[in-house]
């Protein structure tokens, strides 16, 4: 089964995300936002932002318009250019392509892709989400899901890949369900034992319950059996300060990396982690971490700007420099 692989750290800080909205809402809103009319090139193609589409913790995905045909597609961003996102982006390229090859499913094709973006059709059909909350759903929907189900039944058996076909990410192609995304999940679900092992319309819809009734959808890269809010960021004593996002997010320590669809290797690219920061008897000791790149940023100038956003998150506690 495919696996990231990430630096030690990289576990801390998933760990922390998938348990805190308030840390996933602070990075969505860190991220910058294309605006209409920008035109971006990807793979020979040049295309026009027209909206947002919608958004997970990895990406940002957007309409746009094809310069030279003017078709309308989908255009999916990573949210940084971190090498965690490049893998993952190059995974969900693999999946689509070979998927349907494995089991029949349908997905989105990939028109063209770099290491931090993926175009793909437009699908202007309604998603499994909007058909529930519409109380729209058919029994030819209800029986295609089962079918789409016990095909990722297969392919989970054959350990290729994981497949998230939750509401939001089912789109009615008019003969069956086509899968919008097929981004591999960093966090382990329960969903292959709570739904997966006998398929059936009940079981789908009580597993995506909750989410429906709160009209909340978690990125589906981080999802996993935790309570909302269960880690307090404010209770950490280890933190990590990244470029692009210029946030601090705690290290969770003694998480269960089990939880984890990941392989650790301390010689993975971990090189967007500028600053450390861990508690000591009577400050905080901030250091430089061992492969930070800030990128086209000075050293000086991350420096100044994790210090500030320190003061600005956490103001009563002190911090020391040091460079060793």
């Amino acid at each position: 089964m495919y696996r990231p692989v990430l630096a030690p750290l990289h576990a801390g800080l998933l760990l922390g995300l998938a348990r805190s909205i308030a840390l996933q809402r602070d990075i969505v809103a860190r991220t910058e936002t294309l605006p209409r009319g920008q035109i971006v090139s990807i793979g020979g193609h040049s295309v026009e932002i027209e909206r947002s589409l919608g958004h997970g913790m990895m990406a940002v995905t957007y309409a746009v318009t094809c310069q030279k045909t003017g078709r309308s597609l989908a255009l999916k961003r990573a949210r940084a250019a971190f090498d965690l996102f490049r893998q993952v982006f190059a995974a969900e390229a693999e999946a689509s392509r070979q998927l349907p090859e494995l089991a029949g499913i349908s997905t989105a094709p990939i028109i063209a892709a770099d290491d931090y973006h993926l175009l793909k059709p437009l699908y202007t059909g309604s998603t499994l989400q909007a058909l529930i909350v519409t109380n729209a759903v058919e029994c030819r929907h209800k029986n295609a899901l089962i079918d789409t189900l016990g095909r990722c039944k297969q392919i989970l058996r054959g350990g290729d890949f994981c497949i998230d076909p939750s509401p939001k990410n089912l789109c009615w192609g008019g003969d069956g369900w086509v899968l919008l995304d097929t981004g591999q999940p960093l966090i382990a679900s329960r969903f292959p034992h709570a739904v997966l092992e006998e398929p059936s319309w009940t079981a789908y819809l009580a597993y995506y319950a909750d989410k429906l009734g709160t009209s909340r959808s978690q990125p589906s890269a981080l999802t996993a059996g935790f309570r909302p809010d269960d880690v307090d960021p404010g209770q950490a004593t280890r933190y990590a300060f990244l470029r692009e996002w210029w946030i601090w997010l705690p290290i969770v320590d003694g998480g269960d990396k089990r939880d984890l669809l990941a392989t650790f290797d301390p010689g993975a690219v971990d090189d967007e982690i500028l600053y450390l920061i861990e508690a000591g008897h009577d400050h905080w000791q901030l250091r430089p971490a061992p492969r930070g790149d800030p990128g086209p940023e000075s050293h000086v100038n991350a420096l100044r700007r994790a210090v500030e956003e320190w003061r600005r998150t956490y103001p009563d506690r002190l911090c020391r420099y040091s460079d060793t």
